[in-house]
This record gives C-alpha cells, sequence and structure tokens, in this order.
C-alpha cells in the first residue's frame, strides 16, 4: 500500500490518472487526491466492505455549508458506487449522499474470488503456509476511532484453555485486526507479539495482504461490526460475534441496522462461551446454516460470481 501510496503521487502517476477513462476507488478520496476527472471519465467506487456500521454522511454534518460542499463533491466525485443487495443499495445512497440510481447493485467484484474458490482455496496459499490446511478459525475485528481493540476482552481468558481447545481439535486460531491497525499502529507488531503463542497466530497484513485469499480456508469466522463477515456469508460457514463494546460503538459511530437481528452467530462476552461455540461448530458446521442463509439473502442479490462483468456492462452504458 506504501508503494502504491508512493506512485499515485508521482508525476507519472498524475498523469496517467488524468488520461485514464476508466477510474476505480476501493476507499474514498485519499484514493486519488487532487485530481479532477471531465465528465467523459467514469469513475467507480467499489468500497472495501458492506457497511452495517454508518460510513461518512454529507447530509449528517452540523455544518450547513461544509455539509453541502461534501454532498457536491461526492455527486461530481463518482459516477456509481457499487453496492450488493436491495437494502444494502438503499443503506449506502443514504450514507454516501448519492441518488440512488448512482448506487448499482452488481456485487462485489473482490467476492467473485470467494465464490470462484469456496470449494478449493488457492493452492498457492496452501503451498506458502500448510497450516491451512487444518482446521483454520479466523479473528477479524473492525477498526475503532478511539480505541484499541480487545481480541480477547474476557474477564476470564486463558491462553492455555485456548491453545488446549485448539490442540485437541487440530486447529489454529488466526488474528488480523484492520488495516489501519496494522499498518499505522506503532505498537501493533508488540500487540500481536503478547497476543500469540502456539497455535495463536498473527494474520496481520504483511503475512495476508489479501484477506479475500485467506478467507477461503477459513472454518470459522469470529467478527463484531465488520463487514467482513457480510462477505464470509457467500461460504456458508459458521460465525460467532465478539460485540463486546456495542453500546459505545453505537453511540460514536452508529450502526445501520439492529445488530442483534442481522448477526446470525452466538455472541460471546466470556472465553467459556466463546470455546463453547468454536467446539459447537467444529462438530457440526451446518448449526445456525438457516439463520445464516436467510440473512444472506438480505445482503447478497447475486451468488454467480459475475459481479465483474454487470460493471463491466454498466461501464461499457457509460462510454456508448
Amino acid at each position: 500500500m506504501e508503494e502504491f501510496n508512493k506512485a499515485q503521487y508521482s508525476l507519472s502517476g498524475v498523469l496517467t490518472l488524468l488520461r485514464a477513462k476508466v477510474v476505480f476507488y476501493v476507499m474514498g478520496e485519499a484514493d486519488i487526491p487532487f485530481a479532477t476527472f471531465s465528465q467523459k471519465t467514469v469513475t467507480i467506487q467499489l468500497w472495501h466492505g458492506i457497511p452495517i456500521k454508518r460510513i461518512d454522511n454529507p447530509g449528517t454534518s452540523t455544518d450547513t455549508l461544509r455539509s453541502l460542499l461534501a454532498r457536491l463533491l461526492k455527486l461530481s466525485q463518482y459516477t456509481y458506487w457499487i453496492s450488493n443487495s436491495a437494502i444494502d443499495r438503499n443503506a449506502t445512497a443514504l450514507c454516501a449522499g448519492l441518488p440512488i440510481d448512482r448506487v448499482l447493485i452488481t456485487g462485489y467484484p473482490r467476492n467473485d474470488y470467494l465464490i470462484e474458490h469456496k470449494g478449493t482455496p488457492s493452492a498457492e496459499i496452501l503451498d506458502r503456509f500448510p497450516y491451512l490446511q487444518k482446521k483454520i478459525i479466523l479473528y477479524a475485528p473492525t477498526w475503532r476511532e478511539k480505541t484499541k481493540v480487545q481480541f480477547f476482552p474476557f474477564d476470564d481468558f486463558s491462553f492455555e484453555e485456548i491453545n488446549t481447545f485448539l490442540e485437541v481439535n487440530d486447529a489454529y486460531l488466526l488474528l488480523r485486526g484492520h488495516w489501519s491497525d496494522d499498518i499505522y499502529a506503532k505498537n501493533g507488531k508488540i500487540q500481536y507479539k503478547f497476543l500469540t503463542k502456539g497455535r495463536i497466530i498473527a494474520a496481520t497484513h504483511d503475512v495476508f495482504e489479501d484477506v479475500q485469499e485467506l478467507l477461503p480456508c477459513v472454518d470459522i469466522l469470529i467478527s463484531d461490526y465488520s463487514g467482513i463477515w457480510i462477505d464470509y456469508l457467500l461460504l456458508d460457514r459458521p460465525l460467532i460475534f465478539v460485540p463486546y463494546d456495542l453500546e459505545e460503538y453505537e453511540k460514536e459511530r452508529g450502526l445501520l441496522y439492529n445488530y442483534y437481528q442481522i448477526t446470525p452467530g452466538p455472541k460471546v462476552s466470556t472465553n467459556k462461551e466463546l470455546i463453547e461455540a468454536m467446539q459447537e461448530y467444529i462438530q457440526n458446521s451446518e448449526k445456525d446454516s438457516e439463520k445464516r442463509a436467510y440473512i444472506k439473502k438480505v445482503f447478497h442479490e447475486y451468488e454467480d460470481g459475475l459481479a465483474y462483468k454487470r460493471i463491466y456492462e454498466a461501464i461499457k452504458k457509460c462510454r456508448n
């Protein structure tokens, strides 16, 4: 990511951007700063996660002028913003401050990879990390603006108990924080050093740059308010949730949905509950499958792995 940022700020990078006929965003204004495109340039915001938490909404600003300027920037910046389903489209349009017809239901192209590799993870990643052929549990919480994420916020937390569980089940627990925490936090590596031992392994962004490559190898996903678990629904595999700071998070960031209604899996608040939930899913991965299938239909209109094609067709219409 650092090399990419250097490239986009270079003279050749800016000139390439200004000549581009199609431009893709994955984050926001920071992806492509200070570049103004002509009306002939098609700009597509792919975004980086299906939002269940509030994203930047210029309409919520208390500064009227700032709100108006931000909204005008969004209107001029993006030809289209990509979404996954009708409910996701409505939420995205509201949060992004875009007209509903500028938000397309195509599915996310990053999830085409998940669908393609649902039954067969990449041989290359299995060669690099042989332990991924065992039972894999990934713990991937989201970023907090004012606090550091607590991977194990349990009064009864015990490394020994979790490692014993993992050894008995020949499984590994991978810890992966949000990319901004991993890359920019000076104490990130220190945090993982104290959190990982035995069969608890760091799965940071310098190890697995693209989490979509890792997800097909994951048998159980543990998360909180991150959009990663909605992508993971496409694999039809168990989910566990650790919403230890839900009340605080709702006040500071805000959620778009009733958390307990949309999360199809147990919410754990102790070390004992976490181990019990993991054990139940290892013994029976079909547990809660009907709940997951229902929520999957809410957030995923397509499961055909052809999001890239629908986006391509939308771009062709703009270019003609």
